[in-house]
């Protein structure tokens, strides 16, 4: 007698929705469901207004220099946190800012499929098959 054993490949997802035109996701940062705007023009990991990361108590890591969209230099404080992403938790840089906005951007998802369909309401981000 044969026995087949088949082990069923999950693909892990984010899925996310839209608010006021923007493409929004929770993800896990510190321990804490953190609510952030995927921005696929921000080519970093996070950003963080400055007093979500005094909440977080997050370690400084240094300052780095970054160029807004309308192309202004700023420099700013860089820290680092673990987060977890489709399971799997990782430290990130996480850049400061001044505004009242958390981004994600492109940079942790670099090798996943991305579907934004705002007139479906739709956000998902997912493994490359």
């Amino acid at each position: 007698m044969w026995s087949i054993s088949l082990e069923l490949m999950t693909t892990q997802s984010i899925k996310g929705y839209f608010r006021s035109h923007y493409p929004i996701i929770d993800l896990e940062i510190d321990n804490r469901k953190t609510s952030l705007i995927l921005d696929t023009g921000f080519n970093g990991e996070i950003m963080l207004p400055k007093r979500i990361i005094e909440v977080l108590d997050l370690a400084q890591i240094g300052f780095m220099e970054y160029r807004t969209a309308d192309g202004r230099k700023n420099i700013t404080q860089l820290y680092t946190t673990p987060i977890k992403i489709m399971n799997e938790v990782m430290n990130v840089p996480v850049v400061a800012t001044d505004s009242n906005f958390s981004l994600a951007g492109i940079k942790l998802f670099n090798n996943c499929k991305i579907i934004l369909e705002e007139n479906k309401n739709i956000v998902e981000i997912s493994e490359p098959n």
